[in-house]
């Protein structure tokens, strides 16, 4: 369990979650980064919260930032603590399964 979840509002405006470590460089260390995403209201218009990785498709466990990318940084919430943890739990476990085998080339020409 991470206990030192910040939430970052950066300069392209997306607001991410993750355990954060300031290095002595003035570069931030985050681990496993999600970025907070408003999800569809439902049927009573209330809206609630997706936490999507960072990149879809790079390596994203330890990342460096440079400090001038980033407005503010924000405690995060208790419940967004809770909810951090629990996705990176099930995104660890996801990674630690074996993979289905699948082609390399998937380009048909």
């Amino acid at each position: 369990m991470k206990n030192n979840v910040k939430v970052l509002k950066l300069i392209t405006g997306e607001e991410v979650i993750s355990e954060l470590t300031q290095n002595q460089d003035g570069t931030l260390l985050l681990e496993t980064p999600l970025v907070v995403m408003p999800a569809p209201p439902d049927e009573s218009g209330r809206i609630s919260l997706s936490l999507i990785p960072w990149s879809i498709s790079g390596k994203t466990e330890k990342v460096v930032l440079e400090a001038k990318n980033v407005l503010v940084i924000l405690e995060a919430t208790d419940a967004m603590t809770i909810n951090y943890n629990s996705a990176i739990s099930f995104e660890e476990s996801l990674v630690s399964a074996q993979p289905p085998k699948m082609p390399t080339n998937i380009i048909n020409e």
